[in-house]
């Protein structure tokens, strides 16, 4: 059985609706769940191992909660790119 790991990688903020500063993390993983649906390629349908990077947004009332997920990318730089695109003055933490 393998087990399913998570490390944050990078963490940032960005205005939601130009007024709330909210948390935006992306996460190394070596689990990316497949759709399960019948009617997509295997591709998309298997669960898949590796090294993936998946995007998590933060809740706009309880900083603490990741209740968003944004996508898995095979390459941190493709998920800076992607959530660089998706929101409004996202500041990445040094």
């Amino acid at each position: 059985m393998t087990i399913i790991t998570k490390k944050i990688v990078k963490q940032g903020t960005f205005l939601y609706d130009d007024v709330k500063s909210v948390n935006i993390q992306i996460i190394e993983t070596n689990f990316k769940p497949g759709s399960g649906d019948y009617e997509d390629p295997e591709e998309i349908q298997k669960d898949k191992w590796g090294k993936f990077y998946e995007i998590l947004y933060g809740s706009t009332i309880n900083n603490n909660e990741y209740p968003a997920g944004g996508g898995y990318f095979d390459s941190l730089e493709n998920a800076i790119k992607h959530a660089d695109k998706s929101v409004k003055n996202l500041k990445w933490r040094k």
